[in-house]
Parts: C-alpha cells; sequence; structure tokens
C-alpha cells in the first residue's frame, strides 16, 4: 500500500482505495459544501459537487467562501 504524508488527523480518518471513494463519502455526509481557497484538487472537486447538483445526485448548496478575493476570476 502506497504511504501518504500527512499532518495531524482532525476527526475521523478513513483509508480509501481510489479518489471518487472519499468525494462519494464526502457528498454522502454533508448538509452543504463550502469551498474555501485551495489548489487544483479543491477546483475538482467543487466542480464534481457542481455537476453532481446538475444530474440530481444532491440536492444540496454548493458555495465559495471568496477570501481577499481569491475567486473573483471565477465568478465574474
Amino acid at each position: 500500500m502506497p504511504l501518504e504524508i500527512s499532518g495531524e488527523p482532525v476527526g475521523e480518518v478513513r483509508i480509501v482505495s481510489d479518489m471518487h471513494e472519499p468525494k462519494a463519502a464526502m457528498a454522502q455526509g454533508a448538509d452543504a459544501f463550502i469551498a474555501l481557497p485551495g489548489g487544483y484538487g479543491t477546483m475538482e472537486e467543487l466542480l464534481e459537487m457542481i455537476t453532481w447538483a446538475q444530474l440530481g445526485i444532491h440536492k444540496k448548496q454548493v458555495g465559495l467562501l471568496n477570501v481577499d478575493g481569491y475567486y473573483f476570476a471565477c465568478i465574474i
């Protein structure tokens, strides 16, 4: 099993077999989705949650926390 370096865990830690599994678990357990400023992985997860909403997979709110205008280029 490949190892991954991570910081101290906060809350529950799950070992997953692929990248789809944590997103599906996150979608199932969440009441809503709020994207904070991040990198490519954050954008990929945000867009997947928006796509799942469009496909009717979930009916939860999806939002951005636009810290210091981080997301202005995406929303204007």
